[in-house]
């Protein structure tokens, strides 16, 4: 039922209560997977909207994060290191696969819960980052997959919110220099991005996008509540005052355009058009 009081370490220990243990992990909180995963019923689902310029889950995973020397707010560079070359071979659940690599089958981390279903064949070529921590269950991330007639998509999720604050920071969106704060609450959603300055006020939510057909970028891949809930906070930001954008970062190279997935999720193409109708910059750049 509705609990008035439900927030901040009580919502936490809800989600811990609640979260299933995955196969292959023994210790929780785990740093690859937090507590595991917790099912979220999905209770709705639902032109052309939007532009690509060149160059440029449902499933809630409860992580508990103990990196060290790093305060908030701090980014890191976003680059890869110990590539390996590996054959996917099938995947028990969203967190972890199973890839042969020099003709051992590994079990790897997935950086990416997503459906993916359409990247993720059997023989496919799939490229890793080894682990430099030794005390982890697996050794490998898998972090991009070469798509038969497409090319190397890259699939880690926690990389198009670090591409995006890389490129804000260098000055690639706004003209005057601006102060980026990751994760920033406003109202009853958290955005990826907040931006600040002498003339502006922004909050930008950032949106991976690795679903490709027809040699077009859509999203999502799977039906989104927290992304329709999402643009129309930044509705509302535009009401405020604030300045509001959503940057869809194509974790490709070299797609014609972008499209909202309307046969997935219909009610998140049309708020997605509601949001541009409303004075949202909608923005799609690829990241290689």
């Amino acid at each position: 039922g509705n609990d008035p009081y439900l927030y901040g370490e009580k919502v936490k220990a809800y989600f811990r209560r609640g979260a299933r243990p995955l196969s292959g992990y023994e210790t929780y909180p785990n740093e690859e997977v937090g507590w595991g995963h917790f099912a979220w019923r999905i209770v709705s689902q639902g032109e052309n909207c939007c532009r690509y310029e060149e160059n440029m889950l449902w499933y809630i995973q409860c992580v508990k994060r103990t990196k060290k020397n790093r305060k908030r707010g701090q980014s890191e560079n976003m680059k890869y290191e110990h590539i390996t070359e590996g054959r996917f071979i099938d995947r028990p659940n969203r967190f972890i696969a199973h890839v042969e690599i020099n003709g051992q089958v590994e079990t790897v981390h997935v950086k990416n819960t997503g459906r993916c279903r359409e990247l993720l064949i059997p023989g496919t070529q799939v490229f890793l980052e080894k682990s430099s921590n030794p005390a982890r269950k697996t050794a490998y991330d898998l972090i991009c997959v070469n798509k038969k007639g497409r090319g190397l998509i890259n699939m880690d999720s926690q990389i198009p919110n670090k591409a995006a604050l890389e490129w804000i920071k260098a000055g690639h969106l706004f003209p005057e220099k601006v102060q980026v704060t990751p994760e920033k609450t406003y109202g009853n959603s958290r955005f990826d991005l907040y931006v600040c300055s002498e003339k502006r006020k922004a909050f930008i939510e950032v949106k991976g996008v690795t679903l490709e057909s027809d040699n077009i970028a859509r999203f999502p891949d799977a039906p989104t509540e927290r992304g329709v809930k999402h643009l129309k906070e930044l509705i509302h930001c535009m009401q405020e005052g604030y300045e509001a954008y959503l940057l869809l970062v194509i974790q490709m190279k070299g797609v014609d355009r972008f499209e909202p997935n309307w046969e997935t999720h219909r009610e998140f193409g049309e708020t997605l058009q509601e949001a541009k109708k409303a004075g949202v910059h909608i923005l799609a750049y690829d990241c290689w």
